[in-house]
């Protein structure tokens, strides 16, 4: 899976992470990665994770997920 943020502008204070785990309903973090501007980065499906919202009212966090299937 690859995600890529598409916000024009992202600051820290206002969270809005996407969140790694080590299994599903874990508590340990092991990865977290802010929604910054054109940020691009990829990761195993299989890893547990979640996209927080933002901290902060009327601010929009964009995301496009792509998926690509290997046999």
């Amino acid at each position: 899976t690859y995600i890529i943020y598409l916000n024009p502008e992202w600051r820290p204070e206002w969270g809005g992470a996407t969140q790694f785990f080590t299994e599903v309903n874990g508590e340990q973090i092991i990865h977290e990665q802010l929604p910054e501007p054109g940020v691009m980065f990829g990761y195993s499906g299989s890893i547990w994770h979640k996209g927080c919202g933002p901290s902060v009212p009327n601010v929009l966090r964009v995301t496009l997920a792509i998926q690509i299937i290997t046999e």
